[in-house]
């Protein structure tokens, strides 16, 4: 039930969806004074969140720090990769990838480079359509083997639908293939870290952490970019306001 209530709640508090619903209240309004009042609200709202200057910001201050390969002073036994939305096969057997392919790009670079010596991909199937072509796992497994990657290297939780069940599974794992402990690179997006961190702590294991997929770096825009509405931001403050409410909601399930 958590599962299916956290979908729908994640919908409820993007800004799309605030925006989306004070317009048709204005459009339901038919006192002038309080569909004028309504409206003003409404596209300010939209300027605020569709602004790329202030959405980056936040998100600076929300991601933690980028780190060079240098920064890693050793050779992790295990990188544990969070999958989500990352991956999924078309009617005609197609491997396509969205968003956050990063985070296994990111892992295959450090295994090619000796900076882990496996990956623990976690991640079944994070929607709410019960199809065994959606689980991210078992693709993302056949997708490393296609590049050549050994199946001894590849650990794989394909039966966790939430970064809760992530951490709980992947540490079920990591007892059964290194009942002394092993050395853990925990890898995934940066906006995503903290509570994942959180939630890896929480089910007993402290990793070391590699962040990827920033929202924000080095790239640079001109100025209309920062004055003219931009899709970029609204998926940024969508990814912002997600973890935070994400944060809140573990933490009063006792997840962190």
């Amino acid at each position: 039930m958590f599962f299916y209530l956290s979908k729908l709640f994640s919908f409820l508090v993007t800004p799309l969806a605030w925006i989306f619903i004070l317009l048709l209240l204005t459009l339901l309004t038919h006192d002038k004074k309080r569909k004028k009042l309504r409206l003003i609200w409404t596209f300010l709202l939209f300027l605020f969140f569709t602004n790329l200057y202030i959405a980056e910001i936040t998100m600076k201050f929300w991601e933690p720090k980028q780190l060079d390969k240098k920064d890693l002073h050793k050779t992790y036994e295990v990188g544990i990769v969070l999958s989500g939305g990352m991956v999924f096969v078309t009617p005609h057997d197609n491997m396509v990838f969205k968003h956050n392919i990063d985070r296994i790009l990111q892992a295959v670079f450090l295994y090619k480079n000796g900076y882990i010596k496996r990956i623990l991909i976690s991640g079944g199937n994070g929607t709410l359509r019960k199809d065994k072509s959606l689980n991210e796992a078992i693709l993302l497994q056949n997708f490393l083997l296609q590049l050549g990657i050994p199946q001894k290297d590849i650990l794989i939780d394909s039966l966790s639908k939430n970064t809760h069940e992530n951490a709980v599974y992947s540490v079920e794992l990591l007892k059964k293939y290194y009942p002394n402990g092993a050395s853990v690179l925990l890898i995934t997006s940066a906006s995503h870290m903290l509570r994942s961190f959180a939630c890896f702590v929480k089910a007993g294991l402290i990793p070391d952490i590699y962040p990827v997929d920033f929202h924000t770096g080095t790239k640079e825009h001109d100025v209309i970019s920062y004055i003219l509405p931009n899709v970029e931001a609204l998926v940024i403050w969508q990814e912002l306001l997600h973890e935070w409410i994400g944060i809140f909601t573990y933490y009063l399930m006792g997840y962190i």
